[in-house]
């Protein structure tokens, strides 16, 4: 068989282009080379123009467990004064401008969602190894030692995406030496005042907190200025240290090899942009 889609990656992106791909009937195979989904709280953020094409596939109402609205977002100073208050509000489609994400309920939202369309095959502890485009197919080498066929390959694996090198494609741009850590908590209950968005000014060390759905709250600092002082009580769910990057592929497609989400583009993630960019 022929598939009309090969997709690389099963992230977030991967998972909604599945589903939208499922929705029109089109035979697709999707493979990650990881055992399942990762279960981290990676992206903690995205916006409506993402959960409108969620709705076009009959999922946003699943997911309204694992989003919470932010109706605000404030700008502080280091010594704790407001600077700035945007009222976020509805989007023009009719759903929030900015929802907190909790992507480990997300993502089982989204893998249920292929279970509705018989034509996507999802397949965990597989990669791609080989790619050896014909006149109108691409034939595919994957580690199980198949080779598959597919008029298409999407690449969805991510910043170090094998789809993209394996395309001979560039992936120019720079890596920042500032490293941020990142904190994931479960609260019983919002910390006072945190209810929303912040985004703090601190020369020092920079900061922004945020609640992400499901009792969880989002903490990022940059590591340069010692360890935040501040205390919350909580859960710890998780923690990572890391070095943010802006890329762009010098190409988004090579014949019949497609890129999407991180393996097209990456960006710093104060912005919150990086999974509703990839969705889109």
């Amino acid at each position: 068989m022929v598939y009309d889609v090969l997709i690389a990656g099963l992230g977030p992106v991967g998972q909604l282009l599945a589903n939208l791909l499922g929705a029109r009937g089109m035979r697709v195979l999707a493979v990650d080379p990881a055992s399942g989904p990762s279960g981290q709280p990676r992206a903690a953020t995205t916006d409506d123009r993402a959960l409108r094409i969620i709705q076009g596939v009959g999922l946003v109402e699943a997911l309204t467990a694992h989003l919470v609205v932010q109706p605000r977002v404030s700008f502080v100073s280091a010594d704790g004064r407001r600077l700035t208050l945007l009222e976020t509000g509805p989007g023009p489609n009719g759903h929030p401008t900015l929802v907190g994400w909790h992507q480990p309920g997300a993502e089982k939202e989204l893998l249920a969602g292929l279970g509705r369309f018989p034509s996507v095959r999802a397949s965990w502890d597989v990669s791609v190894g080989r790619l050896q485009p014909t006149a109108d197919t691409v034939q595919v080498g994957l580690s199980d030692g198949t080779t598959v066929e597919a008029a298409w390959v999407v690449a969805c694996d991510g910043a170090g995406s094998t789809v993209r090198r394996l395309s001979g494609i560039g992936f120019a741009g720079s890596t920042f030496a500032q490293r941020w850590l990142v904190i994931d908590t479960q609260v019983a209950s919002t910390p006072d005042g945190l209810d929303h968005v912040h985004f703090i000014g601190d020369p020092r060390r920079p900061a922004v907190t945020l609640p992400t759905a499901a009792g969880r709250h989002r903490w990022e600092f940059q590591g340069d200025g010692g360890v935040p002082s501040a205390s919350v009580e909580g859960t710890l769910e998780r923690q990572a240290v890391y070095e943010f990057h802006a890329r762009t592929a010098d190409r988004w497609r090579a014949g019949r090899v497609l890129l999407a989400g991180d393996a097209a583009h990456v960006m710093p993630p104060f912005g919150g942009q990086g999974l509703a960019e990839g969705m889109r």
